[in-house]
């Protein structure tokens, strides 16, 4: 879901978020068989437009079938809403006349729960200080 200096939906440079995450759980050994442990991601993403970056990263870019040239027509293949039966994914040759398309796309990513946390900008910090100066 990264397009890096791609032009994607007409708007340059539109879509950055920083995106930061911290592991939870016990850390898992790749000799262990999967089990039942809750480990897993929490992901911080900052942006300033919420609409136009964060939730279109997810709806459009991640979902729609909308992402950079050479991959359209399919969801990503961690972060798509791929169906519990499993999704497709197609990865486009460099002819593009032969894709390699992957039936069954076992989703990858359960989200648990989301917050959205808003944090304000300097003026907005001021004001809240000279709030709190005042009473």
């Amino acid at each position: 879901m990264n397009p890096h200096i791609a032009l994607v939906m007409g708007k340059p440079y539109s879509r950055r978020v920083i995106r930061r995450n911290v592991p939870y759980g016990p850390e898992a050994l790749e000799r262990e068989s999967p089990d039942e442990t809750d480990r897993g991601l929490v992901g911080f993403f900052f942006c300033g437009d919420l609409e136009m970056q964060f939730e279109f990263l997810l709806r459009t870019w991640a979902n729609m079938d909308i992402h950079t040239v050479g991959v359209r027509d399919t969801k990503d293949p961690f972060l798509g809403a791929h169906p519990p039966s499993g999704g497709r994914f197609v990865i486009r040759t460099a002819d593009e006349r032969d894709p390699i398309v992957i039936q069954n796309m076992p989703r990858f990513v359960q989200t648990r729960g989301s917050v959205y946390c808003f944090m304000p900008a300097v003026n907005g910090l001021r004001f809240l200080a000279r709030l709190a100066c005042s009473t």
